[in-house]
């Protein structure tokens, strides 16, 4: 079974996505027209979530201190902004960097998710080719 979505794709047989089977529902259901724009948005909450989490470096531990460098920054700089809602302040005080250096890498952390979507999306094709 396969929903469209906003042009992003889900899938429950051999998705590199890892959906639990009980959130892939929700998310059908959420994908369907009938569906109101709060549930749709949730859904899509939860597919940038997921990718956003899949781009969390290894090793990674909660708490960890200053900046880390490069694509573990750009998970950071998403994860504290998106995920956990936290201020520009507290980010920039926490990594230890400016807000130009926030936007500078912020830019360059939501290219690199957008990436991680094509990748989930090619996979799919892929897998479903014809």
């Amino acid at each position: 079974m396969t929903v469209v979505f906003l042009g992003l794709y889900f899938w429950s047989e051999s998705s590199r996505v890892n959906v639990r089977q009980d959130n892939y529902q929700q998310r059908i259901d959420a994908a369907r027209p009938e569906a109101t724009s709060l549930e749709q948005g949730r859904a899509l909450r939860e597919v940038f979530v997921e990718a956003i989490e899949r781009l969390k470096p290894q090793g990674y531990r909660p708490g960890a201190g200053p900046a880390p460098a490069g694509q573990a920054l750009h998970f950071h700089i998403l994860h504290e902004r998106y995920v956990l809602e936290r201020p520009v302040a507290n980010v920039v005080t926490r990594h230890n960097i400016s807000d130009r250096t926030l936007f500078r890498e912020r830019e360059r952390a939501v290219r690199s998710l957008a990436r991680e979507l094509l990748q989930q999306e090619e996979l799919y094709r892929q897998a479903h080719a014809a």
